[in-house]
């Protein structure tokens, strides 16, 4: 029972991603290739310290190149998915507040004036805010570990365990 209760709590997090689907699957793609590209860059790294050790300056100016590009892609992706970030943070107020702004005005009046209209208003507000950054940073996060993890695990199992299925 207790994980299906933790299902539902998660279910009604992620809730207002539905209204903003275009702009979310756009965000997972920036950080899938921001993730790649970072992985990338190390390997570039690896080859141009390789380059340096083997004093080849011909391979050291191509993997420097390359470098730089990748750097200059990365930055206007990085331009980009912070425009989507922006687009997104205020789509997810505008639409928690629509739909929780709503039935704050449908209470009785005389029992939100007991509790004071404009201290209730700054809860849900700080509310609205705080879920929104929660839907919007944290799941970059998550997304990027989870990621990592796989690769990890895969270059994990491509070079041990797959030389010891070989031996075996």
């Amino acid at each position: 029972m207790k994980i299906k209760q933790y299902i539902d709590k998660f279910l009604k997090l992620i809730y207002p991603i539905k209204f903003v689907r275009w702009i979310y699957s756009m965000r997972l793609i920036t950080w899938l290739i921001s993730w790649i590209i970072s992985v990338f860059q190390i390997q570039i790294l690896a080859f141009i310290v390789h380059a340096i050790q083997n004093k080849n300056i011909q391979d050291f100016n191509y993997w420097l190149v390359v470098f730089v590009l990748v750097q200059i892609f990365n930055f206007f992706l990085m331009y980009y998915a912070g425009q989507y970030w922006n687009k997104s943070l205020l789509k997810l107020k505008f639409v928690l507040s629509e739909i929780y702004l709503s039935k704050f005005l449908k209470l009785d009046n005389n029992k939100v004036e007991s509790l004071w209209t404009w201290r209730i208003y700054s809860i849900i507000n700080r509310w609205i805010d705080h879920w929104s950054s929660i839907l919007n940073e944290n799941f970059h996060g998550i997304f990027v570990n989870i990621i990592s993890m796989f690769y990890a695990f895969g270059v994990i199992f491509f070079t041990a365990w797959w030389k010891f299925f070989l031996i075996v």
